[in-house]
């Protein structure tokens, strides 16, 4: 009888062993293969590739606690297969209403800034995909610009940087701000009632509100601004933002969207703009480099409503036939070397600096300096500030082909008669 319980006691005891530690470990074991296989991998990407909607790649995962990944080697990609934007690691950490991403540090290019505003864009317009709020972290920060040496690139160091991403009050909003943290900041926001009070409008025509402040102080190359903003056919792209690689530009913005249509006040500086690639899809090519700071410039509705501008331009080349369209569409005066003896069609320029001023009142271009001198050759005046106002539609003159002056048409004349003030073409004094 003591043998046979002995027995039974010995069984039960095996196979409670078995069943609280040798089988959970084996549990363990399993799952530890299953968590550094490639299939775990592939998961984990599909996962991903799904809520983001990029293609991606990743080279292992690494658990580094509950509810904590290290994702190694993550790449993501445009849809032809070509690498965004390269990452030697991303921590990823969640819990019930938040998700964290770190990174000590990302070279982004033009198109990885674009591929992430188009992802910003979408969190902020489809609530129903992404559920949880996101907060990211990178300690470092660069910038990656095509460049014409050796490399094929250049590296322009950036700083910290610290983006949320929260949805609260029936809207939805968005933070990003330098680290460490100083009064710069750029803020956007869905406001809250505002897509139920426009109604199914928005929702047709795929468009949404938002509202955005934005302070620059610390000058961002323009070719990324201007790849985040490609997609939302902002007038500012065809201003030459992108114009040339080494284009930096800061400043301060607040602006409302309201069914597509964006209104708001603009004052900051474009600084080393390339005057040959911005002129580069004009019927007039210009070479030289030019700074613009913007004291005020507002718009309503898409459209110009006033701006205050100056320009201050470096030694380079001129058409004759651009200085010429300077004196008969804005009224500039022509000044003792309007022409070359030898009457050139392609001419220097020594410097140029004038004001370009634009309300109710009709267009003015003022020179900066005392005689009122607007561009000077070989020291001598070209031209001299205009004498009086002239109809705001006459820029477009400016930039149409040769001989089409009182029908301007091509793609810039059509864009600068889209954003130039309507008022102007109430007074029947178009052209």
């Amino acid at each position: 009888m003591f043998i046979e319980h002995s027995t039974q006691r010995v069984h039960l005891v095996r196979t409670l062993f078995l069943l609280a530690a040798v089988l959970p470990c084996f549990g363990l074991l399993a799952a530890a293969v299953w968590r550094s296989s490639q299939q775990h991998v592939e998961a984990v990407e599909r996962a991903a590739e799904e809520l983001l909607g990029i293609p991606l790649e990743i080279a292992g995962v690494d658990h580094l606690r509950p509810r904590a990944l290290r994702l190694r080697g993550l790449e993501l990609l445009d849809p032809a297969g070509a690498v965004l934007l390269a990452l030697p690691s991303l921590d990823v950490e969640w819990s019930a209403g938040e998700t964290r991403l770190s990174a000590a540090r990302v070279d982004c290019t033009p198109a990885a800034a674009a591929a992430c505003a188009r992802l910003a864009r979408d969190w902020l317009a489809q609530p129903e995909r992404f559920e949880h709020d996101w907060v990211v972290d990178v300690a470092d920060l660069r910038w990656i610009l095509p460049d014409d040496g050796p490399a094929g690139h250049r590296e322009v160091a950036a700083s910290g940087l610290h983006a949320e991403c929260v949805a609260a009050a029936g809207g939805r909003a968005m933070r990003l701000r330098r680290e460490p943290a100083t009064a710069e900041e750029i803020r956007i926001q869905t406001p809250a009632g505002v897509a139920s009070a426009e109604g199914h409008e928005e929702t047709a025509h795929g468009t949404r509100s938002f509202d955005v402040r934005a302070v620059v102080d610390l000058p961002l190359p323009a070719a990324v601004v201007a790849a985040v903003l490609q997609p939302s056919g902002s007038m500012f792209l065809n201003t030459g933002l992108a114009a040339g690689n080494d284009t930096l530009i800061r400043g301060r913005l607040t602006a409302a969207c309201r069914a597509g249509s964006w209104s708001g006040d603009i004052a900051g500086r474009l600084e080393r703009i390339d005057l040959q690639a911005a002129s580069a899809g004009g019927p007039s090519r210009i070479t030289g480099e030019a700074d613009v700071a913007v004291d005020a410039l507002r718009f309503e509705a898409g459209r110009l409503v006033s701006c205050d501008l100056g320009v201050m331009l470096s030694g380079g080349w001129v058409p004759q036939p651009l200085v010429e369209a300077a004196v008969a569409a804005l009224g500039c005066r022509a000044a003792s070397a309007f022409r070359t003896l030898g009457r050139d069609p392609l001419r220097t320029y020594d410097a140029g600096s004038f004001r370009v001023l634009l309300d109710g009142s009709g267009l003015a271009v003022r020179g900066m300096a005392a005689d009122g001198v607007v561009l000077r050759s070989l020291g001598l005046p070209v031209l001299e500030e205009s004498a009086t106002r002239v109809p705001p539609q006459r820029l477009s003159w400016m930039v149409s082909p040769a001989g089409r002056e009182m029908v301007p048409a091509s793609p810039a004349t059509g864009w600068l008669l889209g954003v130039l003030p309507a008022a102007a073409f109430e007074d029947g004094n178009n052209f």
